[in-house]
């Protein structure tokens, strides 16, 4: 049997005092990852410099909306060009990819709510990358059992896109213990395959109706 490929990703950062101990835990084993980062919380002085240590580190960096507080199903558009054109900004100025984007979920939940036909539109328009997930093993919720989540998330999937959390009381005091448990028993990679990357530089793929489910 193949090894399952694992993308491994982190939402929600950069957060003082965490995103150090998530990159020093994947620098340990060599693994490289992708981040999400909030875009007021890049914009500060501190998040800029976790950001340009991300990206040192050899990690991609994007953005996961400006504020975290709107989904785009519900967003109207002006809102939406917000979102998107203030978190590139930052993201750029950290030195990550300012049109690699991923949506806020709300609990995770792929659904109408995730992407409004004008952010589709726009991302499509504009070139960005837009990625989502097929892990949320609820790192942030469940200290007690979301490595157990995430390994057997991971079995079942050829391609697992892992979201963990580089926030307080996520995935950090667990994080050695996923990866060790994983090694030689996946390959790990920072690209994402077209079922949860439902657009590729501007490019509809397969998935792309799952991004617009029930609207």
């Amino acid at each position: 049997m193949t090894n399952p490929t694992v993308s491994l990703t982190f939402d929600n950062g950069p957060t003082p005092g965490v995103t150090e101990g998530v990159l020093d835990v994947l620098d340990a084993h060599g693994v490289p990852a992708t981040f999400f980062a909030i875009g007021n919380k890049l914009a500060t002085p501190v998040g800029q410099a976790l950001g340009g240590r991300i990206v040192a580190a050899g990690h991609r960096l994007g953005g996961h909306t400006w504020s975290h507080e709107v989904q785009f199903g519900d967003a109207e558009p002006a809102r939406v060009d917000e979102e998107l054109d203030r978190t590139g900004e930052v993201v750029e100025a950290a030195g990550g990819e300012p049109m690699l984007f991923r949506p806020y979920g709300a609990g995770g939940v792929i659904d109408g709510r995730l992407m409004s036909r004008f952010g589709a539109d726009r991302l499509r328009s504009k070139g960005w990358t837009c990625v989502l997930w097929n892990v949320l093993p609820g790192d942030w919720r469940d200290q007690a059992g979301w490595v157990e989540a995430a390994r057997a998330g991971i079995d079942r999937e050829s391609w697992a896109v892992v979201v963990l959390h580089d926030i307080a009381d996520a995935a950090l005091p667990r994080l050695d213990e996923l990866i060790a448990s994983l090694a030689g028993r996946v390959r790990w990679s920072q690209e994402f395959p077209d079922e949860c990357t439902p657009i590729r530089d501007g490019v509809p793929t397969a998935s792309f109706d799952m991004l617009l489910a029930a609207t």
